[in-house]
């Protein structure tokens, strides 16, 4: 497995990306987003900026009625306890994408109640989502988008 190393230059914020072994490393980045409908999500945030705050977690992690979107970075030793976090509070079928670090990537936690998307109120329903379609079938739609008027969210 490729494992995902961000090292700073001295004297600079600029960054460059190399590989690097997990045996080595001493943080883990994580990065996912989930629709999923929460009904009181600014008691998520609370709950969420204790807990994380606990396990030295810090990043950035965006929470609605509909979804959340997080990159956060944590001590390795806190990843599992961190994922159980998110298990216990928000979902369980959470999709992590996890690379490693040999320092804390990010200066602090903000967690917010806000819009992940523009234009995705909260009337938006995450359990209605659209099937995969051919790359022809694709281009048929988009061919024909004044009588199909497609919802494009990238």
């Amino acid at each position: 497995m490729l494992i995902l190393k961000i090292v700073q230059f001295a004297n600079s914020n600029i960054g460059s990306v190399r590989y690097c072994s997990s045996k080595t490393s001493k943080f883990s980045v994580v990065s996912f987003y989930k629709f999923h409908k929460y009904e009181e999500p600014q008691k998520l945030v609370e709950t969420l900026k204790t807990r994380l705050s606990d396990l030295d977690v810090k990043g950035r992690i965006q929470i609605n009625s509909i979804g959340i979107n997080s990159q956060i970075c944590m001590p390795h030793s806190n990843l599992n306890s961190t994922k159980d976090t998110f298990s216990e509070t928000y979902c369980d079928d959470i999709e992590y994408k996890i690379h490693e670090a040999n320092f804390q990537v990010f200066r602090k936690l903000r967690i917010t109640n806000k819009k992940l998307v523009d234009g995705m109120g909260d009337d938006f329903d995450p359990s209605k989502v659209g099937s995969h379609i051919s790359p022809e079938k694709w281009n048929e739609i988009l061919d024909n988008r004044e009588s199909t008027n497609p919802l494009i969210l990238d």
